[in-house]
């Protein structure tokens, strides 16, 4: 293979002296327009221009920056004024299939990270899904729980709700994910990409993440002067939805603002019979702004994050041996029906980062409130609960030597939960926790080695208003990591541990939950849970190949479950919370990425996940996923001078496997395969005009998924669905 080389010349000034990167390909030395410059740090990206150039000024030192353009092999370096030029060598690559990218959480190259990580982009690009965690379940090892189309929660490696935790920008989402009717209520607007953490991650991101986290970055602002404009409109024929989205970003020297907006509204959904799932619609508004303050040596970034949603109930029912028949009909909706939930979220967070020679210091403090009110009648609401948390993450990270990285940090959490005194019931009585936590890490490489080890110590308090519990909780947990690359093969090894205090809804429930239709009672002896897993990697990466293997064990103390009991209360079946005393959850990943030398255009990607989990009885833990094999095969059109610019034409053929390893209140699932197509174009004139026809779930397979929230009435997902999708951006 023949390749190229392109060099970046950085001339270094300060003041009134500015940067400036020329990007220019060694072999002709003609510049190559329209590099991409990135620096995360920043929450910055732009382009160079027509002679790939770009001006950078007041930059701090030891920044990481990222210099990338399609086709080449991405290159991250740290900025440095020691040298008047700096010079960095790109190689342009047969395909691009590891791509450099600095991870949000520790700003070392995602590749070199130690812990299980995977950075999802959230991109025109990519396969099209209905929502945001839908979009994360092409990635090996995770799942969603979804109740009708309107609500989608995340699943990591077997393990959800409270044992997932989500972070925006660093900011702590809580929005009573407890509940399996409970779903991550924000969208991807304004959302760049999202690291997916696996496995036990209490280190950085505080007690609760046993299962793993979702940290979601936002898009990065811009420094050209004039606004950049954005606008994308998607149509489902299923469900006759829409969802339109507006952005715009503005930048001035020392000021950048980003703004969006968005509307969607769906109606019932269709399945392969004909039929609509009776009150499956949902509609909801979303405002998110950012504004960015920066010198040379600080940066604020003050974000807010307004959303409502109406979300309708399907499966609703009082009947132990309800019919799929009585939750479908014949004409479709979207009116307001009960039962019905209408949440309010708030997300408002203020980040200032100060940047010294050697080091830097992030301060991050913020509050955020969820408002859910579940109706089964039109006016009274049968509960209405508010929790606000008001989180805050104080890091300080040093580079004390050329290879080495020590991070010390502090975080800390105070949360309320309060009834609606209008509501007709109290689902958890009002309560109070707070959350203290304290961590160190260091990070080391020397040749083809990273080594990591971290410890961490958190807190817990829990006040009940009507003194009914009062408890605290403390754990210790460390971390270790080593990864080892050369050439082609890079193996990684981690071993870490969580810890996962009991939660309030596991603690003190007593009442009706509509929304999962049945009576949940909590238990004041739950005691925390813990767990330790041990994860081992292989990747083997060439010119038209990249394989990876991922295995791994989560071994638990103390594993908090639901247990259905043999009563009935106010014609609902009782669920309790329980615990086994010893539980695992173990499996492993698979990925493959092929692209043959004799098609260029060519991809073809597959995966795997299989995950079990089971008790020190070896009985079943409840709502393991079924196996999962996804096979992607895309081309990549050449540009040519025609009227529609093709770019890219997918085929995506996802199986999943019988489950037959169930707890004692679940029933089997059979096997099912789905497949999906996709294109993506635009027009010769407008090529900031791009348009995405597709078509998922082409045979119209009937099939009911094993994470279901409707699984136990026979309610089947999704039939077949035509979507268009327009997304236009100013240059």
């Amino acid at each position: 293979m023949k390749k190229f080389i392109f060099t970046i010349t950085c001339i270094i000034s300060f003041n009134s002296i500015s940067q400036t990167i020329k990007v220019v390909d060694k072999e002709s030395n003609t510049p190559i327009p329209f590099a991409k410059i990135e620096i995360f740090e920043l929450s910055f990206s732009d382009l160079c221009d027509q002679n790939g150039e770009f001006i950078l000024k007041d930059i701090a030192q030891k920044l990481p920056i990222l210099i990338s353009y399609p086709g080449y092999l991405s290159k991250s370096f740290k900025y440095s004024n020691e040298d008047e030029k700096l010079l960095v060598q790109l190689e342009k690559a047969h395909i691009v299939l590891d791509e450099v990218v600095i991870s949000p959480t520790t700003g070392i190259i995602q590749k070199n990270n130690l812990s299980n990580v995977y950075l999802k982009k959230i991109s025109l690009n990519q396969m099209y899904s209905p929502n945001l965690i839908e979009i994360l379940t092409s990635v090996p090892g995770v799942y969603s729980i979804n109740t009708g189309s309107g609500i989608s929660k995340p699943v990591i490696r077997g393990l959800s709700g409270l044992k997932v935790v989500t972070f925006l920008n660093g900011l702590r989402i809580d929005n009573q994910q407890w509940a399996n009717d409970h779903g991550n209520n924000f969208s991807d607007i304004g959302i760049k990409n999202v690291e997916i953490v696996k496995g036990p991650s209490s280190l950085l991101y505080g007690a609760d993440a046993l299962g793993g986290v979702l940290f979601f970055v936002d898009e990065d602002y811009t420094s050209k002067g004039k606004p950049q404009g954005s606008f994308q409109s998607r149509f489902e024929s299923n469900t006759l939805s829409f969802t339109n989205t507006a952005g715009i970003k503005l930048s001035s020297k020392k000021v950048k603002l980003n703004l969006y907006a968005s509307t969607r509204n769906y109606a019932d959904y269709q399945i392969p019979n004909g039929n609509y799932v009776t009150n499956s619609r949902f509609k909801g508004n979303n405002l998110k702004t950012s504004i960015g303050i920066s010198n040379k040596n600080w940066v604020m970034n003050l974000r807010y994050n307004y959303i409502n949603n109406e979300i309708g109930l399907p499966g609703h029912t009082h009947s132990a041996n309800p019919s799929p028949d009585d939750f479908q009909g014949t004409v479709q909706n979207r009116e307001r029906y009960v039962p019905y939930q209408l949440i309010n979220d708030n997300y408002l967070s203020v980040e200032n980062k100060f940047f010294f020679d050697k080091s830097n210091l992030q301060i991050l403090s913020g509050f955020t409130s969820n408002m859910i009110t579940e109706h089964d009648k039109v006016t009274i609401p049968e509960i209405k609960m508010l929790l606000t948390n008001v989180p805050y993450n104080i890091k300080y990270t040093s580079n004390f030597k050329e290879n080495a990285t020590l991070i010390l940090g502090s975080q800390g959490m105070f949360t309320s939960h309060s009834n609606d005194k209008s509501a007709l019931n109290e689902l958890i009585p009002n309560a109070n926790s707070n959350d203290l936590g304290m961590y160190s890490l260091l990070q080391f490489s020397k040749n083809n080695f990273e080594t990591q080890i971290g410890f961490r110590y958190d807190h817990r308090s829990i006040e009940n208003e009507e003194d009914i519990l009062n408890k605290e909780f403390k754990k210790l947990n460390s971390s270790f990591g080593v990864v080892f690359s050369k050439k082609k093969h890079t193996i990684r090894g981690n071993f870490s541990s969580g810890f996962r205090p009991p939660h309030l809804s596991e603690l003190l429930s007593d009442g009706v939950h509509h929304g999962t239709n049945r009576y949940e009672i909590g238990n004041t002896e739950l005691d925390s849970e813990f767990a330790n897993q041990f994860d081992l990697s292989y990747d083997y990466s060439t010119d038209h190949l990249k394989f990876n293997i991922n295995p791994f064990i989560n071994l638990f103390n103390n594993y908090i479950y639901f247990e259905p009991i043999d009563n009935i209360i106010d014609g609902y079946n009782v669920y309790i919370y329980s615990q086994a005393e010893k539980a695992k959850t173990y499996g492993g990943e698979f990925f493959l990425h092929y692209h043959p030398h004799f098609a260029h255009k060519f991809h073809i990607e597959q995966n795997l996940s299989l995950v079990m989990g089971e008790d020190e009885n070896n009985n079943s833990l409840p709502l393991i996923p079924q196996t999962r094999l996804n096979t992607n095969l895309r081309y990549d059109f050449e540009i040519r001078d025609n009227w529609i610019q093709f770019k890219s034409f997918s085929i995506q053929w996802t199986q999943f496997l019988d489950q037959n390893n169930i707890s004692t209140f679940e029933s089997a699932s059979e096997k099912y395969q789905i497949f999906n197509l996709e294109t993506n174009f635009s027009m010769r004139k407008q090529r900031n005009l791009n348009f995405k026809i597709g078509i998922s779930n082409i045979f119209n397979e009937e099939y009911i998924n094993h994470l279901s929230n409707l699984k136990n009435i026979g309610i089947p997902n999704q039939g077949r669905n035509l979507y268009f999708v327009i997304n236009y951006l100013t240059i």
